[in-house]
């Protein structure tokens, strides 16, 4: 997200000096249009998203833009003036957060169980080629006000689970900024609503843009099918198990992405537990969000005491 607010017709004038010609441009959020183009196609299609970004983020994005194809991106442009933007085909298919509650339900899963592993183990290797192909060096799992975020947060734990724990809570996540962790440009926030599944094929949506940990990626594409599973009465957790065993098959396959500890991913994760607590305390302005503020944080409570008492100092 822009620190600042764009007209749609600021964004087309922009596009239109880097040859790019709408016939209408409509907002899907504050730095998100859609329209469709008069003067060429991308990808064979006219239909095309365009997506604002804050100008630090332009080498991340040149680099990201010459290999999104193979990192299973939809194709797409970087318009550097102006503004920075990326032009992008539309993802084919559905979102997985859309599809996992269908095709696990009890008379679809024998036939899906397979093909969704091959789905986990795709989202695994494309991350592990973004993180191959885009490394540069290593640095802590938080910025810095990352972990500040993350510390005000253990106030959650200590209403829950008392002093001790959250005590415990704060020593885990300042380890965060000791551990020379792998650097590479990251996609983000992956979870099921940001990878899109048609046929056995995934494709991946809303990348950040910037470089930063590798956990950023893992984090975020393990919680997300763990909470998904999780918020499935029908489902068996253990399948949260095969699909992440799926995802670091996956990812193991990616030429030399770097590896990652463990202890790493707990912490990163730890950090990830507290934002949604946090998110799911405030007034959530989506509905999807007011939906699983009901589910999610008995949830999460459980996991997030379940990491700090096997944590090991």
């Amino acid at each position: 997200m822009t620190d600042y607010i764009v007209s749609v017709d600021e964004i087309t004038r922009a596009t239109a000096r880097s040859g790019f010609e709408f016939e209408q441009l409509t907002r899907v959020r504050e730095d998100v249009f859609r329209g469709r183009l008069t003067n060429k196609t991308l990808d064979g299609s006219s239909d095309v998203f365009v997506r604002l970004y804050d100008s630090e983020r332009r080498d991340a994005l040149e680099t990201f833009s010459t290999i999104a194809t193979e990192v299973s991106h939809p194709p797409c442009q970087l318009i550097d003036g102006e503004y920075v933007c990326l032009i992008l085909s539309v993802a084919e298919g559905r979102p997985l957060s859309q599809v996992l509650p269908v095709v696990l339900l009890p008379g679809l899963r024998s036939y899906y169980r397979d093909r969704l592993i091959t789905a986990y183990t795709e989202i695994g290797a494309s991350i592990g080629r973004l993180h191959d192909r885009t490394v540069c060096g290593e640095g802590p799992i938080f910025t810095r006000d990352e972990l500040e975020k993350a510390l005000e947060r253990t106030v959650i734990i200590k209403e829950q689970f008392g002093t001790t724990l959250a005590n415990k809570a704060r020593n885990v996540l300042q380890l965060g900024q000791e551990y020379a962790t792998p650097r590479s440009i990251v996609y983000g926030d992956r979870s099921p609503h940001n990878l899109f599944y048609k046929r056995g094929k995934i494709t991946h949506i809303d990348v950040m843009g910037k470089k930063g940990s590798t956990l950023t990626d893992h984090a975020t594409a393990i919680l997300g099918s763990r909470l998904m599973i999780a918020r499935l009465p029908y489902v068996d957790e253990s399948f949260a198990t095969v699909l992440e065993q799926a995802y670091w098959d996956g990812y193991s396959t990616a030429g030399n992405a770097p590896d990652i500890k463990p202890t790493w991913l707990d912490i990163r994760l730890l950090s990830k537990y507290l934002g949604l607590l946090n998110l799911y305390r405030g007034n959530p302005s989506s509905l999807n969000t007011r939906l699983t503020a009901f589910v999610d944080p008995p949830i999460l409570h459980k996991w997030t005491e379940l990491l700090l008492n096997g944590f090991e100092l």
